[in-house]
């Protein structure tokens, strides 16, 4: 903790069962005094609730220690920095009162990202429709694939903003 609050580290990794956490019961503590430092616990629980329970507790993850493996874990403590770093930006944006400018210039972003697959859906639909007994079958074909194409990239980009916004309210 003294190491965390002096700025010594970018994540602390808990685990649940060590003899002085009983249960997680100094987890809230933990939490509280790491500050700025994300925390990812450990568990040895196969219950995702009590996985649940300690991201209620503000822990930025958990990892179920059996079903762990080296890449997962380096993914896990980076995310847990990286989404830490990204609320303090929010914070900053916040006390600098350009966090709804920066909203808004998302919500464009998106909303631009979001129209340019939509207007080629519509388009290409309309144009299929309009044609349809005057196109070969493989023009036809050609068409259809665009319109899958861009209905996956669309249901990317809606499934990324969701995530997002899941983030967001941690």
């Amino acid at each position: 903790l003294d190491r965390g609050r002096a700025g010594a580290l970018d994540v602390s990794l808990s685990d649940l069962t060590l003899p002085d956490s009983p249960g997680g019961a100094r987890l809230a503590d933990l939490v509280r005094e790491a500050g700025p430092v994300p925390v990812v616990v450990l568990t040895g629980s196969s219950d995702e609730a009590s996985g649940v329970e300690v991201l209620k507790q503000g822990a930025q993850d958990f990892l179920l220690k059996h079903e762990m493996e080296g890449r997962q874990l380096a993914r896990a403590l980076r995310y847990s920095v990286e989404r830490r770093k990204s609320g303090e930006y929010l914070d900053l944006l916040n006390k600098m009162g350009k966090l709804d400018q920066a909203r808004s210039d998302f919500v464009s972003a998106v909303t631009h990202e979001l129209r340019t697959p939509l207007v080629s859906l519509k388009g290409y639909t309309a144009m299929l429709q309009k044609t349809l007994g005057q196109v070969t079958p493989d023009e036809a074909q050609r068409m259809l694939a665009i319109i899958a194409s861009n209905a996956s990239r669309l249901e990317r980009l809606i499934n990324q903003f969701l995530t997002v916004a899941k983030i967001e309210k941690g």
